[in-house]
């Protein structure tokens, strides 16, 4: 513990006396290469977004669609796609093809046809990515990405949601942009 406090405390801006903190830093700062790009995750790092409020509005657009799944809440939803997420060959790792599977599955087994499950679940994930995008921005955020611009940084956003960058107040804000849905 005492050497950790050792490291910890230079690093708060305290002069430190230990050969061995000396030794450490100037190895780090000899490897370090100047930053010359910056990537951000999304969801709860530069923007906040109301899920439940997407995902009701997804429920209310499969109910109108197919009375047969008024029964359907959140936790049910979300339990159907823990489980169809588990038989997926990737994981589920592409969040919106595992939503709009889900949503099939839960239409067929209430007796839809093949078409008219598509045709719903398109329907429901369409209208949850419609909210999920109304992001809130977190305070500060523009401006940190714009300051981060100006010192010459190039800008990434990295995430495994189903955020569509274009359909938020970051549009055209990230030159580079990796999703799990490109996996």
């Amino acid at each position: 513990m005492l050497s950790s406090l050792r490291l910890c405390i230079p690093l708060a801006g305290v002069l430190c006396s230990d050969p061995l903190f000396h030794q450490s830093r100037r190895l780090l700062h000899m490897s370090l290469k100047p930053v010359r790009a910056v990537t951000f995750d999304l969801d709860d790092t530069l923007w906040t977004c109301d899920f439940v409020r997407a995902t009701k509005a997804q429920l209310q657009f499969m109910r109108s669609q197919v009375p047969a799944l008024e029964n359907v809440d959140a936790a049910k939803f979300r339990n159907a796609m823990l489980e169809h997420r588990a038989q997926m060959a990737d994981g589920g790792a592409d969040l919106t093809r595992l939503r709009t599977a889900t949503v099939e599955k839960l239409a067929l087994q209430v007796g839809c046809s093949a078409d008219e499950s598509a045709r719903v679940a398109n329907g429901a994930v369409t209208e949850f990515l419609r909210v999920r995008n109304e992001v809130m921005m977190m305070p500060g955020a523009v401006e940190l990405l714009g300051r981060l611009r100006a010192r010459g940084l190039a800008l990434g956003a990295v995430t495994n949601g189903n955020a569509e960058l274009d359909a938020t107040p970051l549009s055209g804000a990230f030159p580079v942009f990796v999703s799990s849905a490109m996996a």
